[in-house]
């Protein structure tokens, strides 16, 4: 399967709004005061979907 097959595939795209309703969530569970554990747990979150959205940008770009 190519990068263009890819990313015009119907799933490609649920997978990238479920990221954003991921990301969406994490943000909404970000409060001033919360544990040390739980911040870290969000931040590792953040920086995961941080990466796959730089992957979606790139192959996009790419093929595009």
């Amino acid at each position: 399967m190519g990068l263009k097959q890819m990313i015009l595939n119907p799933y490609f795209d649920g997978i990238i709004y479920g990221l954003i309703a991921t990301s969406s969530v994490l943000l909404a569970l970000d409060e001033p005061n919360i544990s040390d554990y739980k911040r870290k747990v969000l931040s590792l979150g953040a920086r995961i979907i941080l990466f796959f959205f730089i992957l979606e940008f790139l192959t996009k770009s790419i093929v595009m």
